[in-house]
C-alpha cells in the first residue's frame, strides 16, 4: 500500500449512498477527511496530524488516532 499506511484500515461511514469506506493510509484518511461537511474542532485536527504525518512531523499511528476521533465524533465509525 503505497503512503504512509495505518497498522490496522479504519472502516468509516462514504456518505449519504449507505457506503462504507476503508481508510488504510494517512493519505486516504486526509482526502476522506476534506470531503466531510462537518468541520468540528476533532476533523481540524485530524486534517491537521495528517497532513503533519506526510511531511513527517508526525506517524501515522497519531494520524490514525486523530481520524479517529474526528470520525467518532461525526458519527462516522
Amino acid at each position: 500500500m503505497p503512503g504512509h499506511p495505518f497498522d490496522h484500515p479504519i472502516s468509516v461511514d462514504g456518505g449519504p449512498q449507505g457506503l462504507t469506506v476503508l481508510i488504510g493510509t494517512v493519505e486516504q484518511a486526509a482526502e476522506s477527511l476534506l470531503n466531510w461537511h462537518d468541520h468540528t474542532p476533532a476533523w481540524r485536527r485530524a486534517v491537521q496530524v495528517c497532513h503533519e504525518a506526510m511531511s513527517g512531523s508526525a506517524t501515522a499511528a497519531e494520524a490514525r488516532q486523530a481520524f479517529i476521533e474526528a470520525a467518532q465524533e461525526a458519527g462516522r465509525v
